[in-house]
């Protein structure tokens, strides 16, 4: 973008679900440009960022990141503004879910699964996790750099689906 690093008014980064190497590279590329610039931070949940070009939709959205080995991490939002997940499932619980709340499903990659299901562009997630954290920004929204953490596809901290 040809800026400087002077002219950096603050800091967004993706906390996951994502994979262990890309999430503590990304994270610690951002803590340090936090932490040695004096800028502010603000960590956005990657299914927020996949969800964020349906937030205008009336219906459920639940945005979903495959895991591996036939697993979905999803987040479910409501039109409320109110939100579940993640959830670490297997496609056919992440179908039932979709079937029973008549959720419009969007993913970066083809699901196989019946229903309607919104495929996002792949350069729209690092697009909104920009614009989510700006606006969290902007807001005076920031997260604490020496204690944000990642959220990992496979771990503690995206637990296995309870009942819906």
């Amino acid at each position: 973008a040809g800026l400087q690093l002077h002219q950096l008014d603050g800091v967004a980064v993706a906390t996951g679900p994502g994979s262990f190497s890309a999430l503590r590279v990304g994270l610690s590329i951002a803590k340090g440009f936090s932490f040695s610039l004096s800028l502010p931070l603000a960590g956005v949940p990657t299914t927020d960022a996949i969800a964020a070009p349906l937030a205008w939709s009336e219906r459920s959205v639940v945005a979903v990141m495959t895991a591996g080995r036939d697993r979905v991490v999803w987040s479910r939002y409501e039109s409320d503004g109110s939100s579940d997940g993640p959830h670490n499932t297997t496609l056919e619980e992440l179908a039932r879910v979709a079937e029973d709340r008549n959720a419009l499903i969007v993913s970066e990659t083809m699901l196989p699964i019946d229903g309607e299901v919104v495929i996002s562009p792949a350069g729209a997630r690092v697009e909104q996790i920009a614009r989510l954290g700006w606006k969290r920004l902007r807001a005076g929204d920031r997260d604490d750099a020496a204690s944000l953490e990642p959220i990992y596809a496979h771990g503690r901290r995206a637990p296995e689906a309870t009942a819906v």
